[in-house]
């Protein structure tokens, strides 16, 4: 399986979960070097569950011999169409948590890393407010430069094959 072939299955993957449970549980799907594909869940309750969370599955990816995975992430998000902006809104984080932030936006995050290249987007989670929730179109977030976190680059290095 290419990085473009798990990440395919991790948004389609997303899209199925979502219809069927009006959530994505936190999930990555790992590819082993021999070829093996397997799945992995885990509650992220806490930052100290998300940095022990990151810290196993470094431990997993490493010991099972992985070489790609996709991660599918529910979370908060806030965006912004300047510098600017983006530093207002950063101050204002120290005050206001971004789950209580007026212009926070729901999404599913998605992304797929080998260890030389990844790939990452999301589906906005629009809840009306009568009916089902639903996903919006897929955004391609690959070109992004402000792409960091707990959950990126959890592969050792030489640990990839093509």
């Amino acid at each position: 399986m290419t990085l473009d072939e798990i990440f395919k299955s991790g948004k389609q993957f997303a899209k199925i979960a979502f219809k069927a449970q009006g959530q994505v549980y936190p999930m990555w799907i790992f590819e082993t070097d021999d070829g093996r594909h397997i799945p992995i869940t885990a509650p992220l309750e806490t930052m100290v569950d998300k940095q022990r969370v990151a810290e196993a599955l470094k431990t997993v990816f490493r010991k099972e011999k992985a070489v790609r995975y996709v991660a599918l992430l529910e979370a908060w998000i806030l965006e912004t169409s300047t510098k600017e902006a983006g530093e207002k809104v950063l101050s204002e984080l120290d005050i206001i948590p971004v789950r209580e932030h007026p212009q926070k936006k729901e999404a599913i995050f998605i992304t797929a890393q080998d260890k030389y290249h990844s790939k990452s987007g999301l589906y906005y989670i629009i809840r009306p407010k009568s009916g089902k929730p639903r996903l919006s179109r897929f955004k391609d977030t690959s070109t992004s430069q402000e792409m960091e976190g707990t959950f990126m680059d959890l592969l050792e290095s030489g640990q990839t094959i093509q």
